[in-house]
Parts: C-alpha cells; sequence; structure tokens
C-alpha cells in the first residue's frame, strides 16, 4: 500500500485536528523518553536510524538528508531534564540513583533469574521428536 508520510501528516491534521508531537511515538513521555534516551544512551541503539531507512527506500528521502536529520539532538536539553525527572519519580528513584543505572553497562537477561531452561529442554524434546519422526530442517 503506497504510504507517503508528509501528505499523510497533513490529511490528518487538516481532517482530524492531529498535532505533531515532535518525533515519532513522542505522544507520551515514557515513549519519548524511551526512543529518545534510554535506548540510545544505555544501548546505542537510535531507533530514528530504522524509521529515516524506511523512508529512504520508499523515496520520500534522500540518504544525505536521513545522515543530517541523525545528527540532530533526540532531546532539547531542558525536556531532557524534565522527563528525566518525571521517568525516574515514576520508577520510584531519585537523580542519582536513576544516573547511576544509566551510567551502568547493560546487564543481558541472562543475568537475572529467568526461564531460559524449559525453553532448553523443550528443544531438546523437540530435537528429539523430529529425530524419532524423521522430519528434516532446513538450513538456512
Amino acid at each position: 500500500m503506497p504510504y507517503n508520510k508528509k501528505a499523510v501528516k497533513q490529511e490528518i491534521t487538516e481532517q482530524l485536528g492531529w498535532r505533531d508531537y515532535g518525533g515519532k511515538h513522542y505522544e507520551s513521555i515514557f515513549t519519548r523518553f524511551f526512543q529518545a534516551y534510554y535506548l540510545p544512551v544505555k544501548f546505542g541503539y537510535d531507533k530514528r536510524r530504522a524509521h529515516l531507512s524506511s523512508l529512504i527506500v520508499s523515496g520520500q528521502m534522500t540518504r544525505d538528508q536521513a545522515l543530517k536529520e541523525l545528527l540532530e539532538p533526540t532531546y532539547a536539553a531542558a525536556k531532557l531534564a524534565e522527563d528525566k525527572e518525571f521517568v525516574a519519580k515514576k520508577i520510584g528513584m531519585n537523580m542519582s540513583e536513576f544516573d547511576s543505572v544509566m551510567a551502568e553497562p547493560p546487564h543481558p537477561y541472562t543475568d537475572y533469574p529467568n526461564e531460559q531452561w524449559l525453553y532448553q529442554i523443550k528443544d531438546r524434546i523437540w530435537g528429539l521428536v523430529k529425530k524419532i519422526r524423521g522430519i528434516k530442517t532446513a538450513r538456512v
């Protein structure tokens, strides 16, 4: 289905009274904070790259325009400070605790209690079932 971001924004603004929140998924404090601060700062993952890539592939933006946009900050400093305080308070931390957690290196899920062992058992059982029934799996 054809999709033109600029045309859609114009149409929903005119017909529905929609207003642009300044970024993809910036409609709530949590989603804005998650995409514009938490993911890039904690994990080095800037979701704008994927969003802009789809616009490049569809011919709605050039690569140079996207690279220029990626140089722009994801957050205005004042709004970031406000949102950081809001999020820290909501999750029951003071700013010192929050900044400390953000400064730590990311931890994989295996550092925490989990049920990975159940999936390993499931995989072994499924492997045995396939072997007994003669099911072959395609190698990719």
